[in-house]
């Protein structure tokens, strides 16, 4: 039982750690997400597009060990600062502001019922969390639900023994400026002792999972 314990563990965290640069995704256990979330600081950086409108949103949906829709859009543009909301869990959303670069600046969980906000930390350098994005040499052309793209490919590492497991978490993301939020694709997976990914190749052969975008528009 602690092993099967341990894994979904994991799976959470690794969930948390593809999603927490695009947004939060849950797997179902409202109050045990909430309180990971709470504990554990916000990516430095978040997916934005280019001229971002109030109204503007996108779905994207994840399957593997943990399935879900996420929806994320933008409910303020005050200069250059950008507020967004993520709606995945039952009871809560995730609001995070970043400037047109998406530089996160502040971040909250809040309660849908309530309205009471909790202030989220936003990582650091050499914090879990904190984002550096590597881009690869070459493009992806990838179908969805909405499309065919041709897409770039980015990438960040987490040193997951900040959390307890050893290796590294990747949070990988096949981005297009022609969808909102920027993500066609995002996908997860770990490696015990790579900290680098040097093609898509190796993407392919790791995913543990991987969401793509089945809606986008404005409203």
């Amino acid at each position: 039982m602690r092993k099967v314990n341990l894994v979904k563990t994991f799976s959470i965290k690794l969930f948390i750690a593809v999603s927490i640069i695009g947004g939060f995704y849950g797997c179902g256990t409202g109050a045990m997400m909430v309180k990971m979330i709470k504990n554990y600081p916000v990516a430095n950086k978040f997916l934005i597009h280019k001229n971002p409108q109030v109204g503007d949103y996108a779905i994207i949906e994840t399957k593997g060990p943990i399935s879900k829709q996420v929806k994320h859009e933008v409910f303020s543009v005050k200069n250059d600062l950008i507020g967004i909301k993520t709606h995945v869990l039952d009871t809560h959303y995730i609001e995070i502001f970043t400037d047109r670069e998406g530089t996160v600046k502040k971040a909250a969980i809040v309660d849908k019922e309530t309205g009471e906000k909790d202030r989220l930390m936003v990582a650091k350098k050499g914090q879990y969390g904190y984002t550096e994005f590597h881009k690869l040499d070459e493009k992806v052309i990838l179908q969805t639900a909405i499309g065919e793209f041709e897409c770039d490919v980015i990438y960040t590492s987490i040193d997951m023994t900040k959390t307890g497991f050893a290796g590294y978490a990747f949070s990988v993301y096949f981005i297009s400026d022609d969808v909102k939020f920027l993500q066609v694709k995002n996908a997860g997976f770990r490696s015990d002792t790579q900290g680098s990914i040097s093609s898509y190749a190796v993407i392919k052969n790791n995913v543990n999972f991987l969401g793509s975008i089945i809606e986008q528009g404005h409203k």
